[in-house]
Order: structure tokens, then C-alpha cells, then sequence
């Protein structure tokens, strides 16, 4: 009301929410919030200087023109059929941003509207990129090994302890056997008696020591 009886007439403007090759992923109209005149106004959002606050059609919400890639006045920009705008000179394919997606700070791809005709094309998240570090962690091959927290040893210390042991302990016995086995040849020699497994057992067993 006071902007009427002052003669100053409200700025709406096209805020764009990202800006591609070929596409606008446009909100809605909305209001900067700015004590500026009309003409400069507008002036500041199309050589993208404006920095304030901007409220989102009829909503109520106020949000910081810096989440947005371009400000447009509403005169400079054309909707046209099809799903096209026409804006600096040439026309650009719509995709409309719904209002969960006016804060997002990710990119946004389109997709084909299923739910009506109109608008043809709607924006979501491009989520694409936490998709393929999810894939990446899920891909991972290598056990993890639970430890307490203070356990500084290598966990596979005891393990290979034990097999270094066992493989020492069958060498020490191999060596003992063939010990025990050339002293029963010499034996037999003396007595001119031949080597069977009995006796080698019982030669070998009258050399072991008592403890």
C-alpha cells in the first residue's frame, strides 16, 4: 500500500535456480528484498550484483540470493509452449525446481515429469556422486580384524610362533631319528644282526635320558 501511494512499484523477478548449457532450472517468481529504486534494481539483477534476501512467490520464505545461479527480471524472460523460455535471445529448455530443492547446494538434473503433463520436466538432487563413494566403501574385500584397543602385538604373533615351533619341533625330531638310526647301523654291524623297526625302537628308547 505505502509502495503505491509512493509511486514505487514492486520488482518481481524469475530466480533461476541452476544455469545449464541448455537448460533453466527455474523456481519461481519472486521479490527481492532491496530499498533500491525499480530501474536499478533491475539493473543489479541482471549484471548479478544483487545480494540480499529474496521472497519466494507466495510462500513466506525469505532465502539468501546466493543459493540461486541467476536473478532475472521478470520482463526479460519469456515462458513459452513446450516447456521453453525465451531469454537473451534464444530459448532454453524448463525444468521446473520444486520447493524441497530451493536450498539444495548440489547440482540438479532433470527428469521427465510422470505424475502430469504439466510441467514436463522436474528437477531433483544429483545424488550421483555419494552413489559412487556408497558403491566404492561397499566394494571394500579386506577383513576387519577386532582388537582391544590397547593390544599393541601383532594379533598374528601366536599363530606363526606356533607353526615356526611345530616345524622346528619335526626338524629336531628328523634329525634325531637319523641319529638314532646310524647308531643301530653301527650296532648291527658289530653283531652282525639286521636292522628291523623293533629293534631300532628299542635302541633308540635305551638312549633317551630319564629327566
Amino acid at each position: 500500500m505505502l509502495r503505491r501511494v509512493f509511486g514505487k512499484k514492486t520488482v518481481r523477478c524469475w530466480v533461476i535456480k541452476q544455469l545449464d548449457t541448455q537448460m533453466l532450472h527455474l523456481c519461481l517468481l519472486g521479490r527481492p528484498d532491496s530499498r533500491l529504486k525499480p530501474e536499478p534494481l533491475k539493473e543489479a539483477l541482471r549484471q548479478q550484483r544483487f545480494s540480499g534476501g529474496i521472497s519466494m512467490g507466495e510462500s513466506g520464505l525469505l532465502l539468501n540470493a546466493r543459493l540461486f545461479d541467476a536473478l532475472v527480471p521478470e520482463e526479460d524472460l519469456e515462458l513459452a509452449h513446450d516447456g521453453l523460455a525465451h531469454w537473451r535471445g534464444r530459448f532454453w529448455v524448463v525444468s521446473q525446481v520444486p520447493q524441497k530443492c530451493w536450498t539444495w547446494e548440489g547440482r540438479l538434473v532433470a527428469e521427465r515429469n510422470h505424475l502430469n503433463d504439466q510441467p514436463l520436466l522436474v528437477s531433483r538432487e544429483d545424488v550421483s556422486a555419494i552413489s559412487r563413494r556408497a558403491e566404492r566403501a561397499s566394494g571394500l574385500t579386506d577383513k576387519a580384524v577386532f582388537r582391544s584397543q590397547d593390544a599393541l602385538e601383532d594379533p598374528d604373533k601366536d599363530i606363526r610362533y606356533a607353526i615356526e615351533r611345530g616345524l622346528k619341533s619335526r626338524a629336531e625330531f628328523a634329525h634325531r631319528y637319523e641319529q638314532d638310526l646310524a647308531f643301530a647301523m653301527r650296532r648291527s654291524n658289530e653283531r652282525d644282526e639286521p636292522v628291523s623297526d623293533g629293534h631300532l625302537e628299542c635302541e633308540t628308547s635305551s638312549r633317551v635320558e630319564s629327566p
